[in-house]
């Protein structure tokens, strides 16, 4: 029999504050990790998982599914500890081929890949820029700090709904999916440019098809508000500051939004992996059990 996880509404929990702070050291561990020179560096492990087909506690694996911002201003301390600490040796890049050339353009000096990992390249937008700000311009977003917030959230939520769409068109969250089947011993991590949108997206799907709650699920993404310490834009459209918060920002009702979207129209994140993303239900039970161990795991907020 197919495994479900209980569905609930989000609450009306304590938002992370808005805030793009400065360092790596003042953010909590768990879940980020010190990757020196990649900014949002977290492990999804550790949430508690509610699966209706058992009654055993269950908490999401730790150590295997990681999640990031662009990492190609990694350190060489930070590839000994991604791949030598953390054994991490394949990424999973979601950015389109365009978003790469302008962050090439802005930073020649830097390579795309880190020695000891291969970077898939698993693009959600095959060549369309699908930085936070090319997002707001495509969704018709205002930047302006002292407009109301109602369509920008709107916005995102229409973005996310996008990116459901087209990632089930483009394979790429299957990829990441196919990975975790044929290979449950090798550590991943995933990314898009600010490890924000296509990869908060993904995020969310996996924790919740593993049936972690709704408040843990909004909690993670309001993380990369925090786990950001530079906006990573092309030259030719930086924002300033107060529009790097407001668009950079995870903002929590963005992502309850999103769920009653995911559930509403897509039926769940495993009816979205099974009728979208082409796996059966086996495939899908086996996900869940790679995914997670016994014992139990944290409530919303992880502390």
């Amino acid at each position: 029999m197919a495994s479900t996880v209980h569905e609930t509404q989000p609450s009306n929990s304590a938002k992370v504050q808005d805030t793009i702070l400065a360092g790596n050291d003042q953010l909590p561990s768990p879940p980020f990790i010190n990757v020196e020179g990649v900014p949002n560096f977290r492990d999804l492990g550790g949430h508690r998982c509610i699966l209706n087909d058992t009654d055993i506690a269950r908490s999401l694996r730790k150590g295997y599914l990681f999640r990031c911002a662009q990492p190609a201003h990694i350190t060489s301390t930070g590839i000994d500890t991604l791949t030598t600490t953390l054994n991490i040796h394949d990424t999973y890049d979601l950015r389109s081929s365009k978003e790469i050339r302008l962050m090439s353009i802005r930073y020649p000096d830097l390579s795309q890949e880190i020695p000891g990992v291969t970077r898939h390249h698993v693009p959600i937008y095959r060549d369309e820029d699908y930085t936070p700000i090319s997002m707001a311009e495509k969704y018709q977003q205002t930047i302006d700090p002292t407009q109301n917030n109602e369509p920008i959230k709107a916005g995102f939520v229409r973005a996310y709904e996008d990116i459901l769409e087209q990632a089930a068109r483009s394979g790429s969250y299957r990829t990441i999916l196919l990975h975790i089947l044929e290979r449950p011993q090798a550590p991943l991590v995933f990314h898009c440019t600010v490890g924000k949108d296509r990869t908060g997206v993904f995020a969310a799907l996996v924790l919740k098809l593993c049936g972690v709650g709704d408040e843990a699920v909004v909690w993670d993404y309001a993380l990369t508000t925090k786990g950001l310490d530079e906006v990573a834009m092309p030259a030719k459209k930086l924002p300033t500051r107060e529009e790097a918060e407001r668009m950079v920002g995870s903002h929590a009702e963005d992502m309850k939004a999103f769920l009653g979207v995911l559930e509403e129209e897509f039926e769940g994140a495993r009816l979205y992996f099974r009728d979208r993303c082409g796996f059966t239900d086996a495939e899908l039970d086996r996900v869940v059990e790679i995914l997670t161990v016994e014992g139990e795991g944290l409530d919303f907020p992880i502390s």
